[in-house]
């Protein structure tokens, strides 16, 4: 993430327009973590997906504790990863990449292919 978009995504959690996007989703959903399903005092709301930043959908939140935060953030972050080396395949191996290379070998020749260009800057 570039220094703009945490700008950005800062300004934006801190704003009246994400608070009330909060209250809203607490009155429909309850104020209970939607991954552990415990009533905590204290709750967040989490982004699945940042695609939609400052103008998410409701399916784009998820209602979560402080513990459960972290792992989600983990995920999304993973499943993210995921998506980009997996089109990067794509566009280099064709549709098919699947029956040339193996999960694993795609994301390491992904991660390589990737030193490679952050070496160029």
């Amino acid at each position: 993430m570039t220094d703009a978009w945490r700008r950005r995504y800062n300004a934006y959690i801190h704003s009246p327009e994400w608070e009330a996007k909060r209250q809203v989703l607490f009155k429909k959903r309850g104020r209970r973590c939607e991954i552990c399903r415990k009533q905590k005092r204290i709750l967040q709301v989490h982004h699945l997906t940042y695609e939609r930043l400052c103008a998410e959908r409701e399916s784009d939140l998820q209602i979560v504790c402080l513990d459960c935060h972290e792992i989600a953030d983990a995920k999304r972050d993973a499943n993210a990863y995921k998506r980009r080396w997996t089109a990067w395949a794509e566009k280099v191996y064709g549709r098919k990449w699947r029956k040339v290379l193996s999960d694993s070998q795609a994301r390491r020749k992904f991660e390589k292919w990737l030193k490679r260009q952050r070496e160029k800057k």
